[in-house]
């Protein structure tokens, strides 16, 4: 027993000599963020560490205030910053996102780039529908889905789901237009006034947006046409001039094709669009419309989804 006595304190004796002792830390002395740096496009989050030791080289877990420089953005006590979609361009910008803890602070940039703009698609939702909002209210700006006509034709729109390769979800939108005269669909940016919420018609002016930050980028769109007619795509500007438009008869002018009943994913480089549409893409009023007129276009069967502005790499 004495011998397994000796053997059990030896033990003790030689775990203890070897055991680390944990030292209480400190104040912190020193403070960073990670990352040191960091890009993301307007519209997407961000999350920011603070790493903060002190004179012994121990971690110190601290609270820092976060705050941002440019008001590109917000940031989240616990550090998350948020790239707003309205901070002004043009883009790309710096940002400087600042955690401060007692006597000490530092300081990190973000770069925020532009970010593709979602004229119908569902990842990035922006649209609108015309008669459906239920909480609109006076001098409201928004962006609205118009299905017009000339009185000797219609178009109707309807949500159609799961039919397509290029989907990003499962709503995308069919267009069916009929008749012998003009008619179609625009996406458009309007302001609403004198009417009331969840408006069943309502009063409405045709608002123009700056867009320019996109003129070295392209309109991409995922389409598809049923019937053998060819229809106009277009791009509005907001100052009441036709030839200031950009407008193109989709098979024959854009792709150099016949219609085929086939999808296609379709990019339209805004720097090669018409010189003055190109030079004044700070008043869009409508970014993407469809219309037939007559023959060679009415009538159309047509399904359309993930229509984007995107800005250039």
């Amino acid at each position: 027993m004495r011998l397994q006595h000796v053997f059990l304190l030896l033990g003790l004796v030689f775990l203890f000599s070897c055991a680390d002792v944990m030292e209480p830390t400190g104040d912190p002395v020193s403070m960073s963020i990670s990352p040191s740096s960091a890009s993301i496009s307007k519209g997407q989050t961000k999350r920011f560490t603070v790493l903060a030791y002190d004179n012994k080289g121990n971690f110190v877990d601290v609270n820092p205030t976060w705050s941002v420089q440019n008001n590109l953005g917000i940031i989240s006590s616990s550090g998350i910053f948020f790239a707003l979609l309205e901070a002004p361009g043009p883009f790309p910008k710096t940002e400087y996102i600042t955690a401060t803890y007692q006597n000490l602070s530092s300081t990190v940039p973000i770069i925020i780039k532009l970010a593709p703009l979602g004229i119908y698609t569902e990842t990035y939702p922006e649209l609108h529908y015309d008669r459906c909002p239920l909480s609109e209210t006076n001098d409201h700006e928004a962006v609205i889905m118009l299905a017009w006509d000339d009185g000797t034709a219609a178009c109707n729109l309807t949500p159609s789901y799961g039919y397509g390769e290029y989907t990003e979800g499962t709503r995308g939108l069919k267009i069916d237009i009929t008749g012998t005269g003009h008619a179609g669909v625009a996406i458009k940016y309007a302001v609403f006034s004198n009417c009331p919420a969840g408006f069943p018609g309502g009063i409405y002016d045709n608002l123009g947006r700056d867009l320019s930050a996109y003129s070295n980028g392209k309109i991409t769109f995922d389409i598809k046409c049923e019937t053998a007619n060819d229809f106009y795509i277009k791009v509005e500007e907001n100052d009441g001039i036709p030839a200031d438009d950009y407008e193109r008869l989709f098979f024959s002018q854009i792709l150099g094709i016949a219609p085929d009943n086939q999808w296609h994913h379709c990019e339209i480089l805004l720097n090669n669009v018409t010189p003055s549409l190109a030079n004044d893409l700070q008043n869009i009023s409508v970014p993407f419309g469809l219309h037939g007129w007559g023959a060679p276009s009415i009538p159309i069967t047509v399904y359309v989804d993930n229509i984007l502005w995107v800005p250039a790499d």
